[in-house]
């Protein structure tokens, strides 16, 4: 069989996430498509180099994407080519030691206890309460939104975040 190229691999890797959710599959594929296979899509997999990752990666950079997008696309392509080793069609991955971009942002500056007050007390009724968990136990709009009480044990003070709620 001819080599696959990595636009062609990347369509098969594409369909194989059928453990992620609607919305991260829409997120792989968007940045599959549009960052991926533009950089690298007509190379045939087995010839993909450590330099043409690097290239892609500063290619990325250069074209103004976050650098957080960076490494999540970044991410995505290393798992691509992990993949197409595990499936024998490369002997190993390129994805070796390669140089992301930092993140010049800055650390972030946590709010006081007077901070999340002031924003729980102004804040509409109804966003009150979620204001104040996320601040006490650093959970996601997703985690609180699927939380119930039978995973709340004021006793043991302890949360069980097992599941997560998209928005609606």
């Amino acid at each position: 069989a001819a080599p696959l190229t990595v636009a062609e691999w990347a369509e098969t890797w594409k369909s194989r996430q059928v453990h992620q959710r609607e919305s991260s599959r829409a997120s792989i594929g968007y940045k599959v498509d549009g960052y991926i296979v533009p950089a690298l899509g007509a190379l045939r997999l087995d010839e993909v180099t450590r330099a043409d990752v690097q290239a892609a990666v500063i290619g990325w950079q250069a074209a103004g994407l976050a650098p957080s997008t960076v490494e999540i696309t970044y991410r995505y392509l290393a798992g691509m080519l992990r993949e197409a080793v595990l499936d024998g069609l490369i002997p190993a991955s390129p994805c070796v030691k390669i140089r992301l971009p930092r993140d010049a942002s800055g650390p972030t500056e946590v709010l006081t206890v007077e901070q999340v007050q002031q924003i729980a007390d102004t804040i509409s009724p109804w966003a009150r309460d979620a204001v104040l968990l996320g601040a006490a136990t650093g959970m996601r709009p997703g985690e609180w939104r699927g939380l119930t009480a039978d995973r709340v044990d004021l006793a043991a003070r302890s949360i069980l975040v097992d599941r997560q709620i998209g928005a609606t």
